[in-house]
């Protein structure tokens, strides 16, 4: 769901109308309203409420996520007495962790694919690695070696101290830079 490439609430409200995203929530509710059997169900005034704490609360989701996350509970929940907008809110909220951990886990992986890729191309060498071709090159009179090395930032100028991720960054950027430069030399 998280990776789906349909548009969020917020994307509806903004390209179609804000009348138009309501629509949808309101239909959504009243599903989830007449598929429950409780004493006390929802009004019109408590769906339009909770179309609204909706709309403020959870509008970076996708219209398919609200759907599924009802569908869930509908599979799974059982309720007695009572179904209002606290509830609803608090089915969105237990979804909502639970997709933000799925969204986490997702962009880690997908780095470490692509860490993986970089790692695994053949000739990938590390920054020092390259510097030192460099400088060997630069000491034989390369001129493009010169210019490469003259174009650099001045490394003992950079912060000591980058984070894990930053060096992952800096990484990947390079490795990029130096497969483009390997190519066009072929």
């Amino acid at each position: 769901m998280v990776s789906a490439q349909t548009p969020t609430i917020a994307k509806i409200k903004n390209s179609a109308s804000e009348t138009d995203a309501r629509a949808l929530l309101y239909i959504a509710i009243c599903e989830v309203c007449d598929f429950f059997n409780v004493g006390k169900n929802m009004s019109d005034t408590q769906v339009a409420l909770t179309v609204d704490l909706i709309l403020e609360s959870y509008w970076y989701m996708k219209l398919e996520e609200i759907k599924y996350c009802f569908q869930r509970a509908m599979r799974r929940e059982k309720l007695f007495d009572r179904l209002d907008g606290n509830i609803i809110l608090g089915w969105l909220k237990e979804y909502d962790a639970e997709r933000t951990e799925a969204a986490i886990r997702l962009s880690d992986q997908e780095a470490s694919q692509s860490r993986y890729e970089l790692q695994s191309s053949p000739g990938a060498i590390s920054y020092q690695a390259y510097i030192d071709r460099l400088w060997n090159l630069a000491y034989y009179a390369d001129p493009e070696a010169i210019e490469k090395l003259c174009n650099m930032p001045d490394i003992s100028k950079l912060p000591k101290a980058l984070s894990i991720e930053e060096q992952h960054r800096k990484e990947f950027e390079f490795q990029l830079f130096k497969q483009q430069y390997n190519q066009s030399k072929k």
